[in-house]
């Protein structure tokens, strides 16, 4: 997504949602924090992920990343339910840490009553990794006669 999720960096791609909550940010995140330049794919990264500190910090914070979103997606559309997407979705780890942070971010919320209030289910997608293509084909399917 090229939605930017922080208003200090409009002119830097690390500000978009679209790099802090994927795959390859996570990746840069993971090698950032090990000092390095070198991005591993994520098959490696799950890999490494249940005995690296390193990774589980890249983990965190892209799950804390996703929730924010998700919470700001709640707020603008009322939304009751989030399908994660993309290839890392079939590790049933992403999920339950982005529903971890998201109520980490709810029970910090200065109005806790409202909070209360919020119910959005975060799940992995059906079609993983082929989300987006799927969306995309239903999308031009139910509205080809409407474009033409």
């Amino acid at each position: 997504s090229f939605i930017n999720a922080n208003a200090n960096m409009f002119d830097n791609f690390d500000g978009f949602v679209g790099n802090a909550c994927s795959t390859t940010g996570l990746l840069r995140t993971y090698a950032r924090l090990k000092g390095t330049d070198e991005l591993i794919n994520g098959r490696e990264f799950f890999s490494r992920l249940p005995e690296d500190k390193e990774a589980q910090q890249a983990l965190d914070i892209l799950a804390t990343n996703i929730a924010k979103q998700i919470y700001n997606l709640f707020w603008l559309l009322d939304v009751e339910k989030v399908a994660i997407g993309g290839g890392i979705s079939r590790q049933p780890i992403v999920t339950e840490k982005i529903n971890e942070k998201f109520r980490e971010i709810l029970n910090k919320h200065p109005m806790p009553r409202i909070m209360d209030t919020v119910k959005v289910e975060i799940v992995p997608a059906t079609f993983s990794n082929d989300a987006n293509l799927i969306g995309a084909f239903m999308t031009y399917v139910n509205l080809k006669d409407i474009i033409r």
